[in-house]
């Protein structure tokens, strides 16, 4: 190995490689699993840029002579592309985009005719790893099995895949759950419509993509929704379903996939003066305009959409508190994501109080008791966010069940979680269609 044009303005690392004459390339990573500080520069957040190690590597790629290879959130191939035409790399390296969608190479080359799963760089792979828990991936939650195959990943370009009998499919709901179970669905065949009660699709994608760095999640919604479009799939919006439109739409089954709704507040707060303005955070995540920069506010609940509609509202300048019952905030966030959302929100001023719990509401003021039994009063502001966890939309199901027609619920629908839950969910229901109504068969056949 040569190594040419070491000055002080070249890493320490390029002068180093002069001891390891045998190399025969060069693979470029950063950070340490160490610590979260560290690491998040190893399994970058969505904070980091895309090809965010690029310029790290290209002067010790114009100072050796061997090949040289550089990660970092290279997401899709365009990154890739950028990465070589800049003479940063002679090869990239790609590692969670490659669990978000295993056939990425060969989409990327134009083997295979469908979008790329993105990542989103939510880390959950990662943080299942250092728990010691099987691999799992939001954007492909069928990863490690059988079914992230191409014949079930991509159904529609596999005419082998198709179910030997196409059912008429109704499904309800146009979120992510619903489109998920559409898209699986019509890929195998399946007569589909989906009914959507809202004037636009996606559920609470819109709420999801509010936060700071949360841009990076909206391929879980745009990958399905082309996909769908493409496959050919009526969505039909503004349409309440009722008992009666579900039997004159005659399915053969139904996916309830109707999300969830926000829960009340937990606390009386009829006492509050009339200046304190109680809301949802669900209304603020999409118009966070109504909580004007300079004003306070107490946000009940610091689950992920607590804690992100503090990073939200923080960011204009209004200042916040959350109170959170359990000992820590932001639960079913990654690590570094997690430790990210935290430290930015804490140095914009919010205060973050755990194992608190409201004993009381009234005027302007809050009654907090601590785990250690001591009480807290403190002024909420002009504002009462309300961040607690939602609650399952039955009503699909209760239709399902007094037209008499067949049925599963999936997603929040069922039991509010995260993207992770809600796509196996609406992944495996869709896949069991055909099995089923087989098994539906079978067990008539041996009852005659």
């Amino acid at each position: 190995m040569r190594v040419r044009n070491v000055n002080h303005k070249t890493p320490m690392l390029v002068q180093l490689i002069r001891h390891f004459r045998r190399a025969v390339a060069l693979d470029i990573s950063g950070g340490s699993n160490e610590s979260p500080q560290l690491s998040k520069f190893c399994i970058q957040t969505p904070s980091f840029p895309r090809r965010c190690l690029a310029s790290y590597s290209k002067p010790i790629k114009e100072a050796v002579s061997i090949p040289v290879l550089v990660a970092g959130r290279i997401v899709d191939p365009a990154d890739a592309e950028a990465v070589l035409a800049e003479g940063c790399a002679d090869f990239v390296s790609v590692g969670r985009a490659l669990y978000a969608d295993p056939h990425w190479c060969l989409k990327a080359f134009g083997q295979v005719k469908a979008p790329i799963r993105k990542c989103i760089a939510c880390n959950v792979c990662f943080e299942r790893l250092t728990l010691e828990k099987d691999v799992a991936c939001v954007h492909n939650p069928m990863i490690g099995t059988e079914f992230e195959a191409l014949e079930h990943a991509e159904p529609h370009l596999y005419p082998a895949a198709r179910a030997q009998r196409p059912r008429r499919v109704l499904v309800l709901g146009a979120g992510v759950s619903g489109v998920e179970a559409a898209r699986v669905l019509a890929g195998r065949g399946h007569r589909v419509e989906v009914w959507e009660k809202a004037s636009r699709p996606g559920g609470q994608m819109h709420l999801a993509v509010a936060a700071p760095d949360k841009l990076e999640v909206e391929p879980i919604w745009s990958y399905r929704w082309e996909e769908i479009q493409e496959i050919g799939v009526a969505v039909r919006m503004g349409v309440a379903a009722t008992v009666e439109s579900i039997r004159a739409f005659a399915p053969e089954f139904v996916v309830v996939a109707t999300g969830a709704q926000p829960r009340p507040c937990p606390f009386d707060t009829s006492r509050l003066d009339p200046d304190v303005t109680v809301m949802q955070a669900w209304d603020v995540l999409p118009a966070p305009e109504r909580i004007p920069a300079g004003s306070r506010a107490t946000i009940i609940g610091g689950g992920m959409v607590g804690m992100e509609t503090a990073d939200l509202v923080s960011v204009r300048g209004v200042h916040c508190t959350v109170v959170e019952t359990l000992s820590s905030v932001a639960n079913g966030m990654a690590r570094n994501n997690r430790m990210e959302l935290i430290e930015r929100v804490e140095a914009r001023g919010t205060r973050i109080l755990t194992r608190a719990t409201v004993l009381d509401a009234e005027a302007g003021h809050l009654e907090v008791e601590g785990a250690d039994g001591t009480t807290t009063r403190f002024d909420i502001g002009e504002f009462l966010i309300i961040a607690v966890s939602p609650a399952a939309e039955a009503q699909g199901a209760r239709l399902c069940e007094e037209a008499g027609v067949p049925f599963a619920v999936v997603g929040d629908a069922w039991r509010p979680g995260d993207f992770l839950s809600c796509l196996r969910d609406a992944w495996m229901v869709a896949l069991s269609v055909d099995h089923r109504f087989r098994d539906r068969v079978a067990a008539t056949a041996l009852t005659t």
